[in-house]
């Protein structure tokens, strides 16, 4: 009824069509009426039904080969690891040292503007009013280098706005989305039929098109599993514990899931509108992306997020919070005497990959022994539904059995169980 209401709305209207100012004006109450929240809601039902997750495994293993989507335990996900290549001497301080691993080859600024299908823009006028800031400027991954044991040695990246991202990657799942309500059963026969963007971002090659995709701007991300040693709780040996949210609905992907945090994307921290070149260059360091993260996921604090003001890495570091975190490093350190990365209780493990929107997660494991930090209240962001932290010990019963968890923090399990780390260290 509603359609048909506004069908005839444009149909009057039509006489105005020739002028660029009253079409653009029809156009857009038109989409934002059709831009119902129920379908929204529909959208993200469905992507955490469990039909959906069962027929979208078995689309990726048509797609990609079954020795790129991740196997534990007698269970596929929907996700990809690469181990970082740890016999690499990352030397230097901690916030310089994982310098090395990246490399921005842009150099300058460009818009990209990406050309759009009307299925594309049918996606962005479903989950537009959940992008807070489509103008931020971020980094993309270019090229993931590997070794000859297919691990991962270094990355490439270039800058992109986090709207070029929405639309050409994480559209994907929405492209996915589109195919199964449709009843369609994809095979290695039709699949680059019903999925033609990821056809275009993965070529002929699903290996080489995830480490190396095309036609798209996919925002690296950065996540880290926080393990604090908790001063809280009572009784020996020490518990360690590590922080999980609960996705809101006021996010683009995956609401309602179970995430690790911190986690977001690669971003510049300052005023995208006015940044030169210059300014985002200097915003390329991946530890304190995770640092922004941590402050603005854990801890609430607002300034950090959308890049509302210009901030510097002394403005990360003099916050409380990351002075708790980096205070702990000694300490930590002299319980880790062989730290394979040197990192004062940093680690780096590797890169999951969310094979349904190809995009790229670099993953930290960070230990921390810090009362101080321990005590710390945390704060539900505006992107969270809730936030509680949960035992180590129960980390596989949480995320390798559970259905509702993302994709990336599934990476990040997987890449930490094949680190040993955590036995190494004694962490249980």
């Amino acid at each position: 009824m509603v359609e048909t209401i506004l069908g005839t709305v444009l149909a009057i209207c039509s006489l105005f069509l020739a002028f660029e100012k009253p079409r653009k004006m029809v156009i857009s109450a038109y989409e934002f009426c059709r831009n119902n929240p129920n379908k929204l809601i529909k959208y993200n039902d469905t992507l955490t039904s469990k039909g959906f997750l069962k027929w979208q495994i078995n689309a990726l293993l048509s797609i990609y080969s079954s020795k790129v989507v991740a196997f534990n335990n007698g269970r596929h996900f929907p996700v990809a690891i690469f181990e970082f290549d740890d016999s690499q001497a990352l030397c230097g301080d901690v916030n310089d040292k994982f310098q090395y691993l990246g490399k921005l080859s842009d150099e300058s600024i460009t818009s990209h503007n990406p050309k759009t299908t009307a299925t594309q823009r049918e996606y962005w006028n479903l989950i537009n009013r959940t992008i807070h800031s489509k103008d931020q400027l971020g980094f993309y991954l270019k090229k993931l280098s590997l070794n000859s044991e297919g691990k991962m040695i270094g990355f490439d990246a270039g800058i992109c706005k986090y709207q070029d991202t929405v639309i050409t990657n994480n559209f994907l799942l929405y492209e996915q989305y589109k195919a199964y309500i449709s009843g369609d059963t994809l095979n290695t026969g039709n699949w680059r039929l019903k999925l033609p963007q990821l056809a275009n971002v993965i070529g002929l090659n699903s290996l080489i098109g995830i480490c190396k995709p095309s036609n798209c701007f996919p925002l690296l991300s950065v996540q880290a599993i926080i393990v604090y040693k908790d001063y809280i709780s009572s009784g020996c040996p020490w518990r360690f514990r590590f922080m999980v949210r609960s996705k809101s609905g006021a996010v683009s992907s995956y609401a309602g899931y179970k995430q690790i945090t911190p986690s977001g994307g690669f971003e510049f921290f300052g005023d995208s509108n006015n940044a030169s070149f210059e300014e985002v260059k200097k915003h390329f360091n991946i530890v304190n992306a995770i640092y922004r993260e941590t402050l603005e996921e854990l801890f609430g604090h607002e300034e950090f997020q959308y890049g509302k003001n210009r901030i510097d890495k002394d403005d990360l570091q003099r916050q409380t919070e990351i002075q708790d975190l980096q205070a702990s490093y000694s300490s930590a350190q002299s319980d880790i005497s062989s730290n394979r990365n040197s990192g004062h209780g940093i680690h780096f493990l590797g890169t999951a990959v969310t094979l349904s929107a190809v995009r790229h997660h670099l993953s930290f494991l960070i230990i921390v022994d810090s009362p101080n930090y321990a005590k710390r209240s945390v704060t539900v962001g505006i992107e969270s539904h809730s936030l509680e932290s949960a035992n180590i010990a129960d980390l596989d019963n949480e995320f390798l059995l559970s259905d509702l968890v993302t994709p990336d923090s599934v990476g990040l399990v997987l890449l930490l169980k094949k680190s040993g780390l955590l036995e190494k260290y004694g962490i249980h």
